[in-house]
């Protein structure tokens, strides 16, 4: 009895004889999560941390298109399942997280033991209409390819656009010409230190919204002889526009800065890495000093001195592979989001899972103590030296007690403040507040042991807290600064970051610069609306 020819299965020399267009579209459905995370937060990380995921996403697609080949013995159906396969997995945590935010119904089906088996039952199914249709996979496999292509090319133009600015941006700031500083002729020039403390609230808004109480610090601060700025707001309620304004002695909007909607934080990133105070005194024999911060627009990587975290291994490095920022946030999106639900008491798969997400804390609070380490001990080169330094805290992730023990978030890693807070939330900024405040005495009791020139000393922060509060406390700022007793006369109460260097620079360098209004100006998040610069009133400010 004969074998109709029709009927004959494709044998394993036949396997790699594709008719028709060639099936490539599992590798662009794979790509496309990776790149259209990456473009979505290039402008806050560095685009090397996606990297490991590219290539695990190729490796992990070309192994299961393998797999599926061998079982399939057909090369076009394995790559449809391979696709599929992608697109489940890469969206399971989105779906996951969005269930889990419709109250009722949704809610209750945002569950793994019901979206895990429902995922494995459409795989399936998609399985066996194939294995029925199967001249469906040629007829599909050009519409794939042309869709998995159109989905990737969006993000990846996406990010040729914003490397192709980022390179203008780089160019604007240095168009500003640095402020003409004379140095003292008598005496040596002083070390500058500008310190951002990131959210860190005015002392009476820290009291009466927050319930901490930080007037001893205050106390100390102006017994050392700093001047605190009781009534002192921030020009701007978001970082990147509040330091490239302080740095530059300019409101933000008036920069010069590619300012396109959604396009935020990028255009300020040079404004604050080589603004107009540093290119001023450099010019006249300072050296600069940074440190890492986590926040990739305030890093200045190319400072004379740059300082991390001293150990060169990962924090815990007893666990094996670690995530960094871009790997945990790309992880949560997956159907791995479940093995980051480990707990002390086993895996959860019947509530809301407990994550395993405390890899990039670690790191980023290894580089917040770094910070204060460095910051206690005496300077590196000769001086004189602007040193800049930007704290991430008290501002969210809350990732120290009030007494200095390591707290790790349960959600995925974000430098975000959440929209809706509540009281926990505002206990958490608290003690983080309260730790940072203790950080900070020791520094600045430090810093003035070690230094034989008295120096300045700016301590600041770029904005108030978050915490779903008003423009009142939004704009509330810490502002104490340390200059000589004879500058002492051109401070006042209400004076605003844009102001700081010009006084610092009219009091020690004869630059003649004149004050501008103490203006503030709301915005809403860039990244999501046009750029928006709101003048607010007297009465607006009232909390």
């Amino acid at each position: 009895m004969t074998e109709r020819s029709g009927s004959a299965r494709p044998s394993a020399r036949t396997l790699g004889k594709v008719r028709g267009a060639a099936p490539i579209h599992p590798f662009f459905f794979f790509l496309y999560p990776v790149a259209s995370l990456l473009a979505w937060n290039v402008q806050e990380l560095y685009a090397g941390q996606a990297i490991r995921s590219i290539l695990a996403t190729l490796a992990g697609c070309l192994i299961l298109w393998t797999l599926l080949a061998l079982i399939t013995r057909d090369i076009p159906r394995a790559a449809i399942l391979t696709s599929l396969a992608g697109l489940l997995f890469f969206s399971y945590g989105h779906v996951y997280d969005s269930l889990g935010q419709i109250r009722s119904l949704g809610a209750q089906f945002a569950r793994h033991r019901f979206l895990i088996p429902a995922w494995v039952a459409v795989f399936l199914a998609a399985s066996a209409i194939l294995a029925r249709k199967r001249t469906w996979s040629r007829t599909i496999t050009p519409v794939l390819n042309v869709m998995g292509l159109a989905a990737l090319l969006m993000p990846i133009l996406s990010l040729v656009v914003f490397f192709s600015r980022a390179q203008t941006d780089d160019a604007r700031a240095t168009r500003i010409p640095a402020v003409v500083l004379r140095p003292p002729a008598d005496a040596p020039s002083p070390d500058i230190y500008y310190i951002i403390l990131d959210g860190y609230a005015r002392s009476d808004t820290m009291r009466e919204a927050i319930g901490l109480d930080n007037s001893p610090f205050i106390a100390f601060l102006e017994r050392q002889g700093f001047y605190v700025a009781a009534k002192s707001r921030s020009n701007h309620n978001w970082t990147s526009l509040s330091l490239s304004s302080s740095l530059n002695l300019t409101l933000a909007q008036y920069l010069g800065a590619n300012m396109l909607p959604g396009y935020y934080p990028t255009p300020f990133v040079d404004f604050i890495r080589h603004s107009l105070v540093r290119r001023s005194l450099e010019e006249i024999g300072y050296h600069s000093v940074a440190f890492q911060s986590g926040y990739l627009p305030t890093e200045w990587v190319d400072s004379d001195v740059y300082l991390g975290p001293t150990t060169d291994s990962p924090p815990s490095p007893s666990m094996g592979f670690q995530p960094n920022a871009f790997e945990s946030m790309l992880l949560d999106t997956t159907l791995l989001q479940p093995v980051l639900s480990w707990s002390p008491i086993g895996f959860e798969l019947s509530g809301t899972p407990t994550r395993n997400q405390s890899y990039p804390y670690d790191v980023l609070r290894t580089i917040i103590l770094s910070e204060f380490s460095h910051l206690a001990q005496p300077l590196p080169l000769e001086g004189p030296r602007l040193v800049f330094a930007h704290i991430v805290a008290p501002h969210a992730p809350y990732l120290f007690t009030a007494t200095g023990e390591a707290r790790n978030p349960d959600e995925p890693f974000t430098l975000l403040e959440a929209v809706d807070v509540g009281a926990n939330d505002r206990d958490l900024y608290r003690d983080q507040a309260a730790y940072v405040t203790g950080r900070a005495q020791e520094v600045i009791q430090s810093i003035l042991a070690n230094s034989d020139t008295p120096p300045v000393i700016i301590l600041q922060a770029d904005h108030g807290p978050g915490l779903g509060m008003g423009q009142a406390e939004r704009t509330a700022i810490l502002n104490a600064i340390l200059v000589r007793e004879d500058c002492r006369s051109m401070l006042y109460p209400s004076l605003t970051p844009v102001n700081t260097f010009r006084v610092v620079f009219n009091c020690y360098f004869e630059s003649d610069l004149p004050l501008v209004e103490d203006e503030v100006y709301w915005s809403k998040w860039p990244r999501e609306s046009a750029y928006e610069f709101l003048l607010l009133s007297t009465d607006q400010l009232q909390p």
